[in-house]
């Protein structure tokens, strides 16, 4: 029996030198057959899992994974369960071909070669997960805009993607942030509760829907997110307050709050005095 014939593919079009196409495939439960591909294919799963064959050895594919695959590779998706990937294409050369310093990969320009052990695949945090699909969003809506005067802005959102990927390859794993899931959510706003963080963008990093999130979140840790923020927005109000170098407004400004009369209300319910008198 001869061997089994397997089709290589080529991206139907490409912006540059480097960066050739950017493609959405929301796949459900449809498997992808066996392939391979005349560039460097990166493939990222953001939602839905699936058994991931690489040359014939099969992994679990889940959202966050990242695969790297190089001319040469093949690789096909089975059991396919709400399965949605991003696909970005580029040069196999793609190094060389950057007419740019490299220097913004931080010495892990091998990752992208295939040349460093492991480097083949990734599994993204919930933060990164959540930092690559606005990413990949972005590009795939500069792609299909028509003209050609895109082509800059996916150039930096490319140099931007491939950062990320650059910073996930050698975080430490010991201190990653949960992939997914409220303790994903919570740990963002831990780090975040001073930024405008919206209800939509906590469920996205949990990969729950609004609902969902408040409703786990408050089984969890006894109080909505947008509580929670608006505590810890408080907390670091007091931490302030205690120095005594900061007018109230400037304090409310620092903590948070676009409204000082509105943080006045919120401190006075949640520590029965003013943040006045707190100070005093």
């Amino acid at each position: 029996m001869g061997r089994k014939k397997i089709e290589v593919l080529s991206p139907p079009s490409r912006v540059d030198d480097v960066l050739f196409d950017v493609t959405r495939f929301e796949l459900g439960n449809q498997d992808v057959f066996e392939h391979g591909h005349t560039c460097i294919e990166l493939t990222f799963v953001v939602a839905g899992t699936a058994i991931h064959v690489f040359d014939g050895i099969p992994t679990r594919a889940r959202s966050g994974s990242v695969f790297l695959l190089r001319p040469g590779d093949t690789h096909s998706f089975e059991q396919a369960d709400s399965l949605t990937l991003f696909n970005v294409s580029c040069a196999p050369d793609m190094l060389e071909s950057f007419g740019v310093s490299m220097t913004f990969l931080r010495g892990n320009e091998k990752i992208f070669s295939g040349e460093a052990p492991g480097s083949r695949s990734l599994i993204l945090n919930a933060l990164e997960q959540y930092d690559a699909r606005k990413l990949l969003e972005e590009m795939l809506a500069e792609f299909n805009a028509p003209g050609s005067q895109h082509q800059a802005k996916l150039r930096s959102l490319f140099t931007l993607l491939l950062v990320l990927l650059a910073r996930a390859a050698e975080r430490d794993p010991d201190h990653a942030v949960p992939s997914g899931g409220v303790e994903a959510a919570a740990a963002f706003l831990e780090t975040h509760y001073l930024e405008p963080v919206t209800l939509d963008q906590l469920a996205g990093i949990a990969f729950l829907s609004p609902s969902q999130l408040i409703r786990v979140f408050r089984k969890r840790y006894g109080d909505t997110p947008i509580a929670r923020q608006l505590k810890l927005r408080l907390e670091h109000a007091c931490r302030l307050l205690n120095t005594g170098r900061l007018s109230i407004a400037e304090t409310a400004y620092r903590s948070g709050f676009s409204d000082s009369n509105y943080f006045i209300r919120q401190f006075r319910k949640h520590y029965g005095v003013t943040p006045g008198r707190f100070r005093a």
